[in-house]
């Protein structure tokens, strides 16, 4: 998925064709001919059995994990926990946003927060097929509101563009994914620095429990827990994210 030619999808049906296919969103074509011969993409999917007439054949997931690092978990007042059930949340397709697209803010959002992660691309298997850098955007302000009175945060997590997502590496060509580190800068400024080897529930673990418990197909998408730093943005922000040894992985957004 070539930062020169993503092109912004006005659907996010077009966007899931280009994240799964690995070509730019918006691409059918890319997407028919990743089914055809899926090299460097997702593999053809099998159509569910019951699915309703007139629905997609693809219906992948984009799974979030909170508090995955014990520093993000304690500056967000709660305590690191690798004994209990993964904290998971979803966000919709609608979220997802590619380069060179611009973030942009929805109209009423509050305090909106970075939160730099390592995207995984669900393979066969399921494995790890390939990795990404990406921001699940907050809006913290509901969040804190939706945590007091005990209610869902989807509202807080997955408005539009509220998921930005890079270009996606192969997992063979990542380096060791126990050991990557990462940071976003933010008009240059470095904001967040992650490693890894930190998380506390490590990749290979995370795929096993959404495996048994939700079931992982090939092109769900995970975003992994943000470290600590976590802060707000702005329009007219330059979000920059980078893995350390992985080029290709590099990504760049404009708040507008």
């Amino acid at each position: 998925m070539s930062a020169g030619t993503i092109h912004r999808a006005r659907f996010p049906s077009e966007a899931a064709d280009g994240l799964m296919s690995g070509g730019p969103p918006g691409s059918r074509a890319a997407a028919r001919a990743t089914d055809a011969t899926p090299r460097g993409g997702v593999a053809p999917q099998r159509r569910p059995a019951g699915l309703p007439t007139g629905y997609p054949a693809r219906m992948p997931t984009i799974f979030c994990i909170g508090r995955n690092y014990a520093a993000h978990a304690r500056e967000m007042g709660s305590t690191p926990d690798t004994d209990g059930e993964p904290v998971v949340f979803l966000k919709p397709w609608h979220a997802l946003v590619a380069m060179p697209s611009p973030v942009r803010l929805p109209p009423g959002a509050h305090e909106v927060h970075h939160e730099a992660e390592v995207v995984l691309r669900i393979g066969a298997g399921p494995r790890v097929e390939a990795i990404a850098l990406g921001l699940d955007l907050t809006d913290r302000t509901r969040q804190t509101a939706a945590k007091k009175a005990g209610l869902p945060w989807a509202a807080a997590k997955g408005f539009r563009d509220s998921a930005p997502c890079g270009p996606f590496v192969p997992a063979s060509q990542a380096g060791p994914l126990d050991a990557l580190r990462f940071e976003l800068r933010v008009n240059g400024a470095v904001r967040q620095r992650g490693d890894t080897a930190l998380l506390l529930r490590s990749f290979t673990r995370l795929v096993r429990e959404l495996e048994a418990w939700y079931g992982l197909r090939e092109g769900d998408l995970v975003y992994t827990g943000t470290p600590e730093g976590v802060g707000p943005i702005a329009r007219g922000d330059l979000l920059e994210l980078e893995a350390a040894g992985v080029p290709a992985a590099s990504a760049r957004f404009v708040v507008a």
